[in-house]
């Protein structure tokens, strides 16, 4: 696994896709939505497949979730392989953004944020 130097404020895409993964509703996203604005991430890339890892204020309110993954995107934009990405809480903090391909290779490039489609799980 290899990290980035971090942790470090969001970028525009990934302060987007979280916005856009919490667009839904599910329990516990009101709480997931204020940690997002204080959240700082870090950078993974394990397999050749990013994830984002959050630290948060502690001072936010703690999200009661009904499962580790309360919310998923996926895109079929590049290169007609399906991406997903699955939003982590753990003990009721926003942990992590994974990504993935279905067919299990690297992923080169993430697709553009509007190319998510959005499901609560």
């Amino acid at each position: 696994m290899t990290q980035a130097p971090g942790p470090r404020p969001l970028t525009e895409f990934e302060a987007q896709l979280l916005k856009k993964l919490l667009s839904v509703s599910f329990p516990g996203r009101e709480e997931l939505q204020q940690q997002a604005l204080t959240a700082k991430v870090t950078t993974v890339l394990a397999n050749g497949s990013p994830a984002w890892l959050f630290s948060i204020d502690e001072s936010t309110p703690l999200a009661i979730v009904r499962h580790r993954i309360p919310v998923e995107a996926k895109s079929s934009a590049v290169a007609g392989k399906t991406v997903h990405c699955l939003l982590h809480v753990v003990d009721g903090k926003l942990s992590e953004v994974e990504f993935f391909r279905e067919d299990g290779s690297p992923i080169r490039k993430l697709p553009r944020v509007l190319d998510f489609e959005v499901v609560a799980a």
